[in-house]
């Protein structure tokens, strides 16, 4: 009896252990049916949004051929749009000559009127004295008419011709001489020799000197335009050189571009004006005047080391030059000075903070006390 309960325990625990493992086989099984339904349905979401990745594929590759298509498009835009700023750019150069041309000959009409104006003046002022001259010679003329009818009972008209026209100033300058030789018809001058001689000896020296001064002037002509060859010779010399120079200075300062000086009157170098042509990078040639005021301030200071590279000193004194520069400006004028600083001391009158922390060594003036200046140095850049 034992023996039979023992061996129904082992196999009704044999049978739970079946039963619990069939459940967790039905569990199992319905895991792997929820989780393979799951991957169906995931596998259907996803092939729905394999198409619509498709069809936005579709899309995006006909969105991207219609967008490399605009793009070529507005290439061919921009380089019309180039095209037409290049000739817009061309036309205001053009109509900035033409304006220029206009306000010289506009000037120039001005002072020709001007001079008319004045003319017109002059005449209408010649005009009144005119008459009044006129006025006065009709009342001469009555004079004379009444004297010579009181005196010879005469008429002068009787004794004129007027089919002829007569020339005041001649009857004038005859009726002057008439009476200069009357005047002069009297008694014998003896001492009249001695005299002309005393004249003629003055006249001689006197012509002397003049045909002194004659050669002197001709020498001194000849001397003048030898000197004025000479000096447009060193003048051209000079201003090539300066003008080389200027590619380098104006290329340190603005980080490239280009600058030269042109002469408005080639014929004429020692009196014509000089005109600036600047080129700052990614701008058109420009005159001086057209740039801005920082610009302006940078070139003249290309100009200026351009010319002290003609001719370069130990020593060199800037007096304020960096005052009409911005930061960024201030910077590449630091720069350029660092650099012509190797073999120039250059001494700098400034008030810029940027400048002077650039320095090496900066010196000022104090007054501790009143009425008492004095001077502190202080050195800067840990140079020795």
């Amino acid at each position: 009896m034992v023996e039979f309960n023992l061996k129904y325990d082992q196999r009704d625990c044999k049978y739970q252990e079946l039963k619990i493992k069939n459940i967790e086989l039905l569990k199992e099984k319905e895991g792997l049916e929820f989780r393979l339904n799951s991957i169906i349905d995931n596998q259907r979401k996803i092939n729905i949004q394999v198409k619509g990745y498709k069809k936005n594929i579709d899309l995006l590759i006909k969105n991207n051929d219609k967008i490399d298509s605009d793009m070529l498009n507005e290439k061919k835009n921009i380089d019309k749009l180039k095209l037409t700023l290049n000739n817009n750019i061309n036309k205001s150069n053009k109509l900035e000559f033409q304006y220029n041309d206009i306000t010289s000959e506009f000037k120039n009409i001005q002072n020709r009127m001007i001079l008319k104006q004045q003319k017109k003046e002059e005449k209408i002022i010649d005009k009144q004295n005119l008459k009044i001259k006129l006025n006065h010679i009709s009342n001469e003329k009555k004079i004379i008419e009444n004297f010579i009818r009181e005196k010879y009972d005469l008429n002068i008209y009787k004794y004129l011709d007027f089919d002829h026209a007569v020339n005041i100033d001649t009857l004038s300058s005859k009726i002057k001489k008439n009476k200069k030789s009357i005047l002069n018809i009297g008694p014998i001058n003896m001492a009249i020799e001695s005299e002309y001689n005393k004249e003629k000896e003055r006249f001689d020296f006197i012509s002397n000197q003049k045909k002194d001064l004659v050669d002197s002037e001709i020498i001194l002509n000849k001397t003048i335009t030898k000197l004025d060859q000479e000096a447009k010779v060193k003048f051209l010399e000079s201003f090539d050189l300066i003008n080389e120079n200027l590619k380098k200075t104006y290329s340190m300062f603005f980080d490239g571009g280009s600058s030269y000086l042109k002469l408005i009157d080639d014929s004429n170098p020692l009196e014509s004006d000089i005109e600036i042509i600047a080129k700052p990078p990614g701008k058109k040639n420009k005159t001086l005047k057209m740039l801005s005021s920082g610009e302006k301030a940078l070139s003249a200071t290309a100009i200026l080391f351009a010319i002290y590279l003609k001719k370069p000193s130990p020593f060199c004194i800037l007096d304020e030059i960096d005052s009409p520069l911005d930061d960024s400006n201030i910077k590449k004028f630091t720069d350029v000075i660092k650099e012509f600083s190797k073999t120039t001391q250059f001494i700098i009158i400034t008030h810029n903070k940027l400048t002077m922390q650039e320095s090496d060594y900066m010196y000022g003036i104090t007054q501790q006390k009143q009425g008492i200046s004095d001077i502190v140095s202080v050195q800067l850049g840990g140079k020795a």
